[in-house]
């Protein structure tokens, strides 16, 4: 009963980080994303 909450807490863990990696990657891809347009913007203007 113990090993199997003790592995539970761990899944949660794994899951939190895996959430915050792809948290961090869709906001470093949204920041890239921004500043194309905004060059491409910037350039047909």
């Amino acid at each position: 009963h113990v090993k199997y909450k003790c592995r539970k807490t761990i899944t949660q863990k794994i899951l939190t980080d895996i959430f915050l990696m792809t948290v961090f990657i869709l906001a470093v891809v949204l920041r890239v994303f921004v500043l194309i347009v905004f060059k491409v913007v910037d350039f047909t203007i």
